[in-house]
């Protein structure tokens, strides 16, 4: 019934505080693995991620950052995953997919050939 959101740290210091630099944060998420392959893709594709553990979601953005897919947003153990996509019903483009763990997130840039 409720969905899981991402973490907002609002408050420094609190459970749900800011970070003490935000060097931490840029550096815990370069940590995050995000790949697709083959990237460009025509329908088949592997998203290969890693988590820290807790609530993971994967988006894929459209060029204007609305949301056209989730991929996975569930609860896994800390570790690298492999998702298996089809998307025959998506238009070619270049598109986004955004991995979020917790507060960390990372983007990166893919294109659906025709």
């Amino acid at each position: 019934m409720l969905q899981n959101y991402q973490v907002l740290p609002l408050i420094k210091g609190g459970p749900c505080g800011l970070p003490e630099d935000i060097d931490d944060v840029n550096d815990n998420a370069s940590k995050l693995l995000l790949k697709m392959w083959p990237n460009p893709y025509h329908i088949n594709a592997t998203i290969q991620f890693s988590t820290n553990g807790g609530h993971t979601m994967i988006q894929q953005l459209d060029a204007l950052g609305q949301v056209v897919k989730i991929h996975t947003n569930r609860t896994y153990t800390a570790g690298i995953y492999n998702i298996d996509i089809y998307q025959d019903g998506l238009p070619s483009g270049a598109y986004f997919l955004r991995l979020q763990n917790g507060s960390l997130q990372k983007v990166i840039s893919v294109i659906k050939a025709k």
